[in-house]
């Protein structure tokens, strides 16, 4: 159950109630629903700056009662995953680009990998910051 900020709780609700984070004070409830990003989420757009991403975070800044979080976790298996992934994508190209100059078609040019592998974790990073999502720590176990 929903209600907006301020709308006064009934006696018999249970704060907490696993259905997202509950603040309560002063005999009022908010409820606060958090999207937790995976590693898929992130797999088609690795800047998160895809209007779907965009369209989330502009959503999430507007309200208080929704945040974005990304666990740690997905961000180091996206820095991970990068370099692997940029190289194919560059080899790729590659093939294409002599195949295409041979019919006389002007190709892309194809950006340094090893600046763009330097630069994804500090883009990224900002990116997420600038936007409000939260990197969220690993949980130890039995931590609450």
């Amino acid at each position: 159950m929903f209600r907006r900020a301020g709308q006064h709780s009934g006696p018999s609700e249970r704060i907490g109630s696993g259905d997202g984070k509950t603040i309560a004070g002063a005999g009022y409830v908010q409820r606060v629903v958090i999207v937790i990003l995976d590693t898929c989420a992130l797999h088609g757009d690795v800047y998160a700056e895809r209007p779907w991403a965009s369209t989330l975070f502009a959503a999430a800044a507007e309200r208080e009662d929704l945040g974005v979080w990304i666990p740690s976790v997905v961000v180091e298996e996206l820095v991970r995953e990068f370099p692997e992934r940029l190289k194919d994508l560059i080899r790729g190209v590659t093939g294409l680009r002599h195949d295409g100059s041979a019919f006389g078609w002007d190709m892309p040019s194809l950006p340094d990998a090893d600046a763009e592998i330097e630069a994804y974790r500090p883009r990224l990073e900002e990116r997420l910051r600038e936007v409000g999502v939260r990197i969220a720590p690993p949980r130890r176990c039995g931590q609450d």
